[in-house]
């Protein structure tokens, strides 16, 4: 599998910069269109413009300093993040103050309650809980590893000794098989009934990494 990637050009990992915003948020975004729609989506606003003007900022868990990126031959290929509780304060208050400035008060109220309704079904981290989220893939490049290899980055750059997990949606069976092939099994599953004219939460399974696996 990862001859594959070899075969191609290396994959290279770094650190995400506000330029790689027109690739990195459509990766981001891929993760899961329908909860960003459902979220941020207006009638006239995509989640995608949020996204982009969040993921240009310094603050917020969308900032491009919290995002690894995936490169081949200086293509953006893959993205991914490690939500961890520690920050969970600081980049909730972030993300409020973005929302607001690029919503207004009316709308951006709006947002910040279709948000807390959707974290009842994707959960945030709490405790020492570390999750990998917004991992995403070019569709060219789905297929060839390149995905494994990002998780195995992430999990390399967070914290060892504290426990790793993942949301994933029930209607992607695809990224359940590579997460269950990756040692995470599931621990539960969480029913949505969550949906407006923009898009939908789909119903969630809390994946774990298996302590072995590490």
């Amino acid at each position: 599998m990862n001859a594959e990637i070899t075969a191609i050009q290396p994959l290279t990992f770094r650190t995400a910069t506000p330029e790689d915003y027109k690739k990195t948020v459509c990766l981001i975004y891929s993760s899961g269109p329908k909860s960003f729609e459902y979220v941020f989506g207006r009638k006239e606003i995509s989640a995608l413009d949020f996204l982009r003007f969040a993921f240009k900022s310094e603050k917020s868990n969308f900032s491009h300093k919290n995002h690894l990126i995936g490169e081949i031959d200086g293509e953006v290929v893959a993205t991914g993040t490690v939500l961890k509780a520690e920050n969970l304060v600081k980049n909730t208050l972030d993300a409020v103050q973005l929302i607001f400035s690029f919503y207004g008060f009316w709308n951006g109220f709006g947002v910040l309650l279709r948000g807390l309704r959707t974290e009842n079904i994707i959960k945030p981290p709490k405790g020492k809980e570390q999750l990998l989220a917004h991992l995403g893939v070019t569709p060219d490049f789905r297929g060839k590893g390149i995905g494994s290899k990002l998780i195995d980055q992430l999990i390399e750059e967070s914290d060892s000794s504290a426990p790793i997990g993942l949301d994933v949606s029930v209607k992607n069976p695809k990224a359940e098989s590579l997460y269950l092939r990756k040692g995470f099994k599931s621990i539960k599953t969480i029913s949505s009934k969550l949906k407006n004219e923009y898009g939908y939460v789909a119903s969630h399974k809390r994946m774990i990494l298996k302590k072995d696996t590490v």
